[in-house]
């Protein structure tokens, strides 16, 4: 499958995936199981709201009912991961450290 990387405000991805999960447990057992494999893989992403607000998903009396051993399989492992420590872009400068130039012995040099 290509992959495109693209670049979108953490909101939207919130609500976009919030929606996608909602969706996807409701349907079958078949896409329940999808939705509960990429959550997995995504939950490093997610902020303590986003979290929660999944793990009440789990709850719905609309998830698919032959899904719901695995959607609660789910909620006990979101429940054990729920504080795993979030990963997230922070701006930072390229390089951790930057050189300190002693400009008098620079232009000393320069002189000689």
């Amino acid at each position: 499958m290509s992959e495109i990387n693209v670049s979108i405000p953490y909101s939207l991805f919130k609500c976009t995936f919030y929606c996608f999960v909602s969706e996807h447990l409701k349907t079958t057992r078949g896409t329940a199981k999808f939705a509960i494999r990429t959550v997995k893989e995504y939950w490093i992403l997610l902020d303590g709201e986003s979290r929660e607000d999944i793990i009440d998903l789990c709850n719905s009396p609309n998830n698919a009912k032959l899904a719901l051993q695995e959607i609660q399989n789910f909620k006990e492992w979101a429940i054990k991961n729920r504080n795993a420590k979030r990963d997230c872009n922070i701006s930072r400068p390229l390089v951790d450290v930057l050189p300190v130039v002693n400009m008098a012995k620079v232009n000393h040099k320069a002189g000689d």
